[in-house]
């Protein structure tokens, strides 16, 4: 009974508002006494956390998986870049306080130049591949807030 009561307290908003209005200027995405470690809350199911294996994001809860296809991408700057949007979102003026996050699939087309001969046509010239790359995003119900973080 106690599992389910925490579940519906999770997908229930007025859980993560009461929550967030009550922990004194604390970020969403890490917990008070955290604020100066380096663990980052994960903002898709915020039980986890995350942690970077090379270029590959993950959560110790969930299923995020997230190619972030640099290394120069590091856990500081993923909670950074939260932070971030969190600041921006509060400086906008709505008056949710709880984003949320979510992975969005964009389609990206990598063209490379071939050589041009005399009898090719311009579609000749240009071998296409495209590639599916996730991005984590947050935002805001209430106003339409939106930010890429990764």
């Amino acid at each position: 009974m106690t599992v389910i009561l925490e579940i519906e307290e999770y997908f229930n908003p007025e859980f993560w508002n009461n929550t967030n209005s009550n922990n004194n200027g604390a970020n969403q995405f890490h917990l008070p006494n955290e604020s100066n470690s380096e663990n980052v809350l994960c903002p898709l199911c915020r039980i986890g956390y995350l942690s970077m294996n090379s270029t590959i994001l993950t959560c110790s809860s969930c299923s995020l998986n997230l190619d972030t296809q640099t290394d120069s991408l590091n856990l500081t700057t993923i909670k950074n870049s939260l932070i971030d949007a969190e600041t921006k979102h509060q400086a906008s003026g709505c008056s949710n306080t709880s984003l949320h996050a979510w992975l969005i699939d964009q389609n990206t087309i990598n063209c490379q130049s071939l050589t041009q001969n005399d009898d090719s046509n311009v579609n000749d010239m240009l071998h296409k591949s495209a590639e599916i790359v996730q991005l984590l995003c947050v935002g805001c119900d209430q106003c339409s807030f939106m930010e890429v973080v990764v």
